[in-house]
């Protein structure tokens, strides 16, 4: 696909889907187009890697056939500089970027099918390979002790909060070697099925990936379902997602217990509360709570020590 090289270095030095003040309120034209944009571009990135990971597999070939602005001609190239430039209406905007959701959702069922096959050839040849059983293991991090066979690890990455990233990871990682690291832009709950609706039901791919010894063709590490719009929204929405982090490792990493290191400084949605609430019913899960900042809620703190697990008020040196 042909582009400006001007709007390609933009892309390319963008950081994927960030995300700022305006998420959280009215989106301006230039924000849904770039992260639109660029969303399209790494997910035809992403089909190409998991089909030459078929063909690995099963030699079989995936076939892409991208039919919307796809091998573009001069009026239609006019027409794509336009709207990566921002002087299309919202509403020209929005009916470009769903014709490309629709475009890469079609292509996705393809891959989908592909993958099925690989995932069972794959666990055809993994078949006799031992399983690891994993023993509880009781480790300090600062002045908590936590016990765990999986521990899970859900990290608030807001500018707040990045002084004390590096020494956290290293400490945890030094008493929990195996510990599944997610990073969360903030630790809102939010209402997400409510504004999201249907895609939200199986959204853990987002949170994991398959690790040394996992088939990666599951599906429980890709999206089964490309929404047909809002995507720079939708996107955003799976980067504040504290408790779907936390149903992807409870459900999909079997973790055991859960340490969230945040600041505790955005709200807390009461639908959210009520999806962790059955998670723990579901699971043994143990949630241990650590903010640097502001106390959780009553509600919050009140399932944290359910769970067994604890609240911690501790700030890093």
């Amino acid at each position: 696909m042909k582009i400006s090289t001007l709007w390609l270095s933009i892309l390319l030095c963008s950081t994927i889907l960030s995300i700022n003040a305006r998420d959280f309120g009215t989106w301006r034209k230039g924000d849904i187009i770039r992260k639109s944009w660029l969303y399209i571009q790494r997910t035809k990135i992403e089909f190409h890697h998991r089909a030459n990971a078929v063909k690995n597999e099963t030699d079989e070939v995936v076939t892409f056939k991208y039919t919307h602005f796809h091998n573009m001609n001069k009026k239609e190239l006019r027409f794509h500089d336009k709207f990566l430039e921002g002087r299309l209406s919202t509403e020209k905007i929005h009916i470009h970027i769903n014709a490309f959701l629709r475009d890469l959702e079609n292509n996705r069922k393809v891959l989908a099918i592909a993958e099925v096959k690989a995932e069972e050839s794959w666990d055809k040849k993994h078949l006799k390979e031992n399983v690891t059983i994993l023993k509880s293991k009781t480790g300090r991090i600062y002045e908590t002790e936590i016990s765990a066979k999986r521990l899970g690890v859900i990290i608030d990455t807001s500018t707040s909060m990045s002084p004390y990233l590096l020494r956290l990871r290293a400490t945890i990682k030094n008493k929990f070697p195996n510990a599944y690291f997610i990073e969360i832009y903030g630790c809102l709950f939010r209402n997400s099925h409510k504004r999201y609706g249907p895609y939200f039901s199986k959204v853990h791919w987002y949170y994991i990936k398959a690790e040394e010894g996992e088939n990666p063709f599951q599906k429980k590490f890709y999206c089964q379902q490309i929404p047909d719009k809002n995507i720079h929204s939708y996107m955003a929405g799976l980067k504040q997602g504290n408790v779907h982090a936390m149903c992807a490792l409870a459900l999909s990493k079997k973790v055991d217990a859960i340490y969230w290191f945040s600041d505790m400084k955005d709200p807390v949605i009461k639908s959210d509360l009520k999806t962790l609430t059955s998670l723990l019913k579901k699971t043994n899960l143990k949630i241990y709570a650590h903010t640097t900042f502001k106390s959780p809620t009553k509600p919050l703190r009140a399932l944290i020590r359910d769970s067994g697990g604890e609240f911690i008020r501790e700030k890093i040196k």
